[in-house]
């Protein structure tokens, strides 16, 4: 990580589909997880609380997915295709935030879901992939309390994972959000003009 971000305001946040299960989530209240576990909702998170003081210090933040780790499942996940490793390489996409500008592919155009990144389920193996500082997402905090869903689609076809023998594994995802400056004026708009 470069001294620049170092230097920031940041906060953390893990978020485990674990917790969504019927054991630790009886009533429903943290949210919900499909029976495939390929999409997944956190209810009720607090940006206020979570942000601490970088709530009131910034407008606008960088969600930075730090690390995906999925746990071991025995068997291989078959989708409509028949080819296990469809369904094994993933698109990870988030809504729920309000994004700014990070919306928008070339098949669908404007979407309500943003593209956190790739990964790929190792099936009878433990999964772990770590990210890095040039992928982020910008959000601002039009919003204090939101539900964040997170929900696979496949790599080949950006499709519905036909799951049909296994549920995914259980998943970690840990991010950190990064305040992003206020700029003095217009100076981030004039910057962009200067050679």
């Amino acid at each position: 990580m470069n001294n620049k971000l170092n230097s920031q305001q940041t906060a953390s946040l893990t978020l485990r589909t674990i917790d969504l299960n019927n054991t630790n989530n009886p009533n429903g209240d943290r949210g919900s997880i499909n029976t495939g576990k390929y999409q997944m909702t956190w209810n009720n998170i607090d940006l206020k609380l979570l942000l601490g003081p970088m709530f009131e210090d910034y407008d606008l933040f960088n969600l930075c997915l730090r690390t995906v780790s999925s746990g071991s499942i025995a068997g291989t996940y078959i989708d409509g295709t028949g080819n296990n490793l469809q369904s094994n390489n993933i698109i990870l996409n988030i809504s729920g935030l309000p994004f700014i500008n990070q919306t928008y592919d070339v098949y669908n155009g404007i979407k309500s879901s943003a593209v956190l990144g790739t990964y790929q389920i190792a099936g009878s193996t433990y999964s772990n992939q770590a990210y890095y500082d040039n992928r982020s997402l910008c959000f601002s905090k039009q919003q204090q309390m939101c539900n964040i869903t997170i929900n696979y689609t496949r790599v080949y076809d950006n499709g519905t994972p036909n799951v049909t023998s296994n549920n995914y594994a259980d998943t970690v995802f840990m991010f950190e959000i990064i305040g992003i400056p206020k700029e003095k004026g217009n100076e981030n708009g004039t910057r962009m003009f200067k050679n």
